[in-house]
């Protein structure tokens, strides 16, 4: 049936009406606004809207950010129908994937139907979209978006776990038998019977309702009523409900990829070579795949329907859109990369010729929205069997009539309340002042404390004797982005070290005329960090520091001392030797991306694995005091004290799943916040009696050395700096940390880790390791980090020697940093220097270690 129906609707496509698609003629007054997710607003530049604006004329298009529906409908119906109505309010054109657009959506009015308007449409290629693409956002025979890209979600598996388990390898007849089957083989159970390793790891989410939907092998719904009958009391979704219930209460499925040795996750994460046998890709069970397609709509609410699916069409015509990293593009045309523009801010990386051939097959046989809508019950009706409520067929029966009710509560809303767009209200400039474009990149979206924000800059602009309004330009950019189109900006990291110093304004005549600022309060040792060529280029703001919370309730029942001054390492490590017998899994767990955590700790040990006091950081891993640190580090994760997962994947670093309950976890502190749990508390990482260590980012303030008000941007950046409410983070001056108010509003427990920080940092036994995602740090560590991490990995997860696992890394690192030796230095003012040291650098990859020939070639 569904096959049937993606033919009709190319069929559709293929035979456009004769009627003609006429020019849109726009008056000079017409306003489109475009409403995306506030992650994505940076990809819609300038240049590539001025292209739609420029085909028509009169036309202005305006790009706002706007929160996404809460999803997904099956948690909550009432709930998930007034987001995508305050959603759909937003703009005359939306972006939709398969969380923020539903039947239920669809069916309470809140979309246009295009089907008219594609018909019409002359321009429209329907050959150019995969099938399965296409039809993404078609139910109810009507087309409700057009898509853009997609990304797939296959199995993941290890070839050389199933040998071990004497399983044959995943293929397109796999049933629910042979996965429940090779779960069970290849997890892993101590002499407890507790599973160590599960044998499947899936996150909730897409992951999970693409996998349901495979092994259901049905549709859950019946096509020939319009609109469709949610259908799943069937003996095929009750066996596929049944089966994952039952591994999931048993603790066989993880929620991290890479803890076990299958998993489904998005093909593009099979790109990265992994420290044991590679990963390879397999369709799901059936022969299929499941499709996240993203996409744009048409707002019901839109006065200008025409102009609306005009710029929808543009839009899927967009390589940077549709050919982003972990998508593939809706139309084919765009799947080459030499069709891609010249600059840009498109990240691809080319897949290995099996990962190609494996996502050409997906985009082949997989199943969208279209094809899985309903899926969201599937999972309640898991969750309620794997609890013990309700059995399979009970439990299905049940979310069936709770789909066909939301069905109808969704139906009934249709034509009660029209949709009113909201109109953006315009700042007035006062006569005389005028704009100051600033660029805020962050690590989270949407921006939290957006209303701080908004009534700070407001504030700014009525009290500045020069400004009259500050643009917020909300988007990540780098420094060469940011100085070529912002008076000035803020980066999340240090961009110094690896800035075109041209672009930027050299602050220090400006810093030496205000009174108010003292360069001897920047905390620790930060001030020497943004300072090049003798000169200051940019204003500290704020620090990120890796922190550890601790379940002080935990603790307290297990005696054992609260680190209120920190822990030293042996204290930390008796911590976790007494909770481990109280903990469902290992006392410790990391959430933070990367391996840092394993060298600070090594540091404490007395070892340095790697050192970042130089660039390129120096690597010893024959001497015998940082063999010995790294030993003592992996014996606990060995032990199970500390959660250890595959490091070695060269930029395959992902984070999945909830965030874990353990005793004891790490915390980034940069916006990403544990959820509020009071029994947590924050301490620092573990001091050692040789080195101690921490690993921060500094968030950065910056001047263009274009700006024609250089005066106003430094007074406003020093008023960002002066309130940290604005940040999830640690103020970058002493006298803020202590200011009475701020100390008051940051709490004690804050206060004192912030200024415990401060004098970690200007210890000179202190060793600084950076964040995964630090900007200002090494071109090349991150490589050399590979190796490093890849003899940790043999040592822990294969059982490997470990004095032979270092030395062959160290012997990979020498040959790296050798040749590297060998060409130009890395010079930031050039970018076409720059971009020669990088090909330059990988060329050095290849040549020491053939095994990452695919990663570097695919770099683009």
């Amino acid at each position: 049936m569904r096959k049937r129906y993606f033919l009709a609707l190319l069929s559709l496509l293929l035979t456009l009406s004769t009627v003609p698609f006429a020019r849109l003629q726009a008056q000079s007054t017409t306003t489109l606004t475009l409403a995306v997710s506030e992650f994505m607003k940076d990809l819609f530049t300038p240049e590539l809207i001025g292209q739609f604006e420029s085909a028509h004329p009169g036309v202005t298009v305006q790009v706002v950010s706007a929160s996404q529906p809460y999803a997904p409908a099956a948690n909550g119906i009432e709930n998930y129908l007034d987001s995508v109505e305050k959603y759909v309010s937003a703009g005359d054109v939306v972006y939709i994937s398969g969380d923020y657009i539903s039947p239920a959506a669809t069916r309470a009015g809140y979309f246009l139907d295009l089907t008219p308007l594609v018909s019409a449409d002359k321009t429209l290629n329907a050959d150019d979209f995969y099938a399965s693409i296409v039809s993404a956002f078609n139910w109810d025979h009507q087309t409700w978006g057009l898509p853009i890209a997609a990304s797939a979600f296959v199995l993941s598996y290890d070839p050389a776990a199933f040998d071990k388990a004497g399983l044959t390898y995943p293929d397109a007849k796999w049933t629910v038998d042979d996965l429940e089957n090779a779960v069970r083989k290849l997890a892993q159970k101590d002499a407890n019977g507790k599973v160590t390793i599960p044998g499947i790891a899936v996150s909730d989410g897409a992951e999970l309702r693409a996998l349901l939907s495979a092994l259901a092998g049905t549709m859950l719904y019946d096509d020939n009523s319009v609109p469709d009958s949610p259908q799943f009391a069937k003996p095929g979704v009750e066996k596929a409900v049944d089966t994952w219930a039952k591994l999931k209460s048993e603790g066989l499925v993880g929620g991290t990829p890479n803890e076990a040795p299958l998993s489904v996750a998005p093909i593009f994460t099979l790109n990265f070579p992994g420290t044991k046998a590679k990963h390879i890709g397999a369709l799901l069970p059936g022969g299929t795949a499941g499709l996240d397609v993203e996409g744009f709509a048409v707002s019901a609410g839109t006065p200008y329907p025409e102009l609306a699916y005009a710029l929808v069409s543009f839009l899927t015509t967009r390589y940077e859109l549709g050919a982003r990293f972990a998508g593939a593009p809706a139309r084919k045309s765009l799947s080459n990369t030499s069709n891609a523009p010249e600059g840009g801010n498109v990240i691809r990386i080319n897949g290995s010729p099996e990962v190609t051939a494996l996502t050409n097959d997906a985009l082949l046989k997989g199943f969208s929205l279209t094809g899985t809508r309903y899926a969201d019950y599937l999972v309640l009706a898991a969750q309620k069997v794997q609890s013990g409520n309700l059995v399979g067929h009970a439990a299905l029966q049940l979310l069936e009539n709770q789909a066909v009710k939301d069905q109808q509560a969704a139906i009934a809303r249709k034509g009660k309340k029209p949709i009113v767009l909201a109109t953006p209200v315009p700042v007035v400039v006062q006569a005389g002042k005028a704009t100051l474009n600033f660029g805020l990149n962050l690590n989270i979206r949407p921006v939290p404390n957006q209303d701080l924000w908004d009534k700070l800059a407001q504030e700014f602009a009525v009290s500045d004797p020069q400004i009259g309004k500050v643009n917020l330009a909300i988007q990540n950019g780098s420094v060469a982005d940011e100085s070529s189109t912002q008076d000035c900006f803020y980066l999340p990291f240090n961009g110094v070290p690896s800035a075109k110093l041209s672009s930027l304004l050299n602050l220090d005549p400006l810093i030496a005329s205000d009174t108010t600022f003292d360069k001897n309060d920047v905390v620790g040792n930060l001030w020497s960090q943004l300072q090049r060529d003798g000169k200051t280029w940019a204003l500290p703001i704020i620090i990120q520091p890796s922190l550890l919370k601790y379940n002080a309730d935990l603790l307290s029942k297990a005696g054992i001392k609260p680190p209120t001054k920190g822990w030293t390492i042996d204290a930390f490590v008796d911590a976790l030797k007494i909770l481990k017998p109280m903990s469902s899994g290992a006392p410790f767990i990391n959430i933070s991306p990367g391996g840092t955590y394993l060298l600070m700790l090594m540091a404490a040990y007395g070892g340095i694995p790697l050192d970042y006091r130089t660039d390129p950081p120096t690597s010893n891993l024959t001497d015998p005091d940082t063999v010995q640190a790294i030993r003592q580090v992996l014996d606990l994760a060995k032990a199970g004290y500390l959660k250890y997962s595959a490091l070695g994947s060269v930029g395959g670093v992902f984070m999945f799943g909830a965030i874990p309950d353990a005793p004891i976890t790490s915390a980034e502190l940069n916006g990403f916040k544990i959820p509020a749990q009071e029994a947590y508390k924050t301490t620092l990482y573990p001091t050692g009696s040789k080195y101690n260590a921490i690993s921060y980012s500094v968030g950065t303030a910056y001047i263009s050395a274009t700006s024609q008000y250089p005066d106003a941007c430094y007074r406003w950046i020093s008023l960002i700096a002066r309130h940290p409410e604005l940040f999830s983070a640690m103020p970058a001056r002493r006298s803020l940390i202590n200011d009475t108010t701020i100390a008051a509003a940051q709490g004690a427990e804050m206060t004192a880790a912030y200024n415990a920080i401060d004098t970690l940092l200007k210890d000179p036994n202190t060793l600084s390791f950076p964040l995964l995602f630090d900007g200002g740090r090494s071109q090349i560590g991150f490589l050399i980090q590979h190796w490093i991490y890849e003899a940790f990995d043999a040592y822990v997860l294969d059982g490997k020697d470990l004095e032979i696992a270092l030395k062959d890394a160290q012997t990979y690192i020498q040959g790296f940093t050798d040749c590297m030796a060998t060409i130009p230095a890395y010079d930031p003012s050039d970018a076409q220097a720059a971009q020669q040291y990088l090909k330059a650098g990988l060329e050095c990859v290849v040549k020491v270690d053939p095994r990452l020939k695919s990663f570097a070639g695919g770099i683009k």
